[in-house]
């Protein structure tokens, strides 16, 4: 169909329609003919070379893909380095063990998460899970919590206090994650803000959310986010023990009623916007992870740890690898097989190492074998408030 050009006289740049209409090419007159009208002037599009915006350009999400564009928040937030105050976000360090059935409240599971409900302990197993073969990029293992029975509780959380309320101050974090179950269900994420312990601490409170907290989880892996605003800690009285104080992330699941969550990937950063996961350093991670609670290797055979010939002489001065957050609590595991029946061992420890003591009858020549599964734990963990 013919397009009804307007006659004579026409000046350079003069449109046809007049007014843009969607759908309708718009052209211009350059003087000597009508071209397809991409001028920014029309209103409507944009030219590939020469045009200039008038107003910003608005991205409808952050980017999934390598080549997609990314808003300016979006790059500020990776540029800072988009740093995971979490530790252990994808699940892969577990120390303790890699499964933990009907444990109570209050109970760490893989390093640095800990679980908080009421009622009873119901029917429930938590476990370090591996994950398909690029079932979800970057990830070779998440967290599962499979319940069955939920034991009356009106709530039930997995958390993670980190360290030192005073860094995050004045600042807006953002928590995310990934998640997916076996059928669909509904969990929620806070941050709090923990005081600490020792003398008057002001009493606990949650950080100020930005938007929504609560999230559907479906049998597809999404990723979740939620921003808040910790704001000012002015006029607020820190507990006087040493590195008690923080922020929680709490991880709010179904209380009353089974369900089967995978989870992974868990971020706490700054900013209001969640930047790419990116997998820690496995070496580093398991250092962020003994800093709070360490664990020597499991033996597979005995082994012969002390040699001494005077009473009441320290014999081992355990080196942790890490310096803890606070003296640990230091114990033994397994079983051990002494010389002869009168010997017994005492620990001291400190924030950098420990020493065992030896402690025998007259002057024998005093050894003790550990026997195959057994072992060292230093115990700075967080205290659970």
């Amino acid at each position: 169909m013919a397009i009804d050009f307007p006659g004579p006289p026409l000046t350079v740049g003069q449109k046809h329609p007049t007014t843009p209409v969607e759908g309708v090419p718009t052209y211009t007159w350059d003087g000597e003919k009508w071209i397809t009208g991409i001028s920014s002037t029309s209103g409507v599009f944009v030219a590939k070379a020469g045009d200039t915006m008038t107003g910003a350009l608005v991205l409808p999400a952050d980017p999934t893909a390598a080549l997609e564009a990314a808003t300016k928040q979006y790059v500020d937030g990776a540029a800072g380095g988009g740093f995971n105050y979490a530790i252990n976000g994808d699940m892969y360090v577990a120390q303790r063990a890699t499964s933990f059935s009907n444990v109570a409240s209050g109970t760490y599971t893989l390093d640095r998460y800990f679980t908080s409900f009421d009622g009873s302990v119901g029917t429930y197993t938590i476990s370090q899970t591996p994950l398909a073969a690029n079932e979800l990029a970057n990830f070779g293992v998440c967290l599962r919590w499979n319940q069955t029975g939920s034991g009356g509780s009106s709530f039930r959380r997995l958390l993670q206090l980190v360290e030192d309320i005073t860094k995050f101050a004045n600042k807006t974090m953002t928590i995310s994650f990934y998640a997916k179950g076996a059928a669909n269900f509904t969990m929620s994420v806070s941050l709090d803000r923990q005081f600490g312990l020792g003398g008057s601490p002001s009493a606990s409170d949650v950080a100020t959310l930005v938007g929504n907290n609560t999230f559907a989880v479906t049998t597809t892996w999404q990723r979740f986010q939620a921003v808040f605003n910790i704001g000012s800690i002015a006029g607020k009285t820190l507990g006087t023990t040493p590195n008690t104080s923080g922020v929680r992330i709490r991880l709010d699941v179904p209380p009353a009623a089974a369900f089967d969550l995978y989870m992974t990937g868990v971020k706490l950063e700054e900013g209001s916007v969640a930047t790419p996961f990116i997998p820690p350093d496995r070496a580093l991670e398991m250092h962020r992870c003994m800093r709070y609670y360490e664990r020597t290797d499991n033996e597979a055979a005995s082994q012969s740890i002390f040699a001494i010939n005077n009473g009441c002489n320290p014999i081992w001065d355990w080196l942790y690898q890490v310096t803890k957050r606070a003296t640990p609590t230091v114990s033994y595991f397994g079983s051990y097989t002494p010389n002869n029946t009168t010997n017994s061992f005492s620990i001291q420890p400190a924030r950098s190492h420990a020493g065992i003591f030896q402690s025998q009858t007259g002057a024998l020549v005093c050894y003790w074998f550990m026997n195959a599964n057994s072992g060292w734990i230093a115990d700075a963990e967080m205290p659970i408030y």
